[in-house]
């Protein structure tokens, strides 16, 4: 089980290394927080448009919470993001969610 916690935070990793400077809008941020396995993220757009991903605990705008692999999935757009817990701004989490690629 571990191995695949490990698979999913890293699958969720090459999915924000190739999230756009859009991917929330200016001066939002997102915190993805696996629940099961030791991942944490912040995505933030600053001001200037461009977008920063940092592991680490952070308090976001949106904050999107739930199991690595259920995580990876509503990510991948292959589960709705009802599958996870949303805290704070949900508009923000599905914009988020839906200018993630998956490509």
């Amino acid at each position: 089980m571990e191995q695949d916690q490990g698979a999913a935070t890293a699958a969720i990793d090459e999915l924000l290394d190739r999230a756009p400077d859009q991917v929330v809008d200016a001066g939002q941020s997102v915190h993805l927080h696996c629940t099961d396995a030791d991942g944490e993220w912040i995505v933030r757009v600053g001001e200037d448009g461009t977008a920063s991903v940092t592991r680490q605990h952070a308090k976001g705008d949106a904050a999107i919470r739930g199991p690595a692999h259920a995580l990876l999935l509503v990510l991948r757009h292959e589960r709705p993001l009802e599958t996870v817990e949303v805290i704070g701004d949900h508009a923000v989490a599905a914009r988020f969610v839906a200018r993630v690629r998956v490509d």
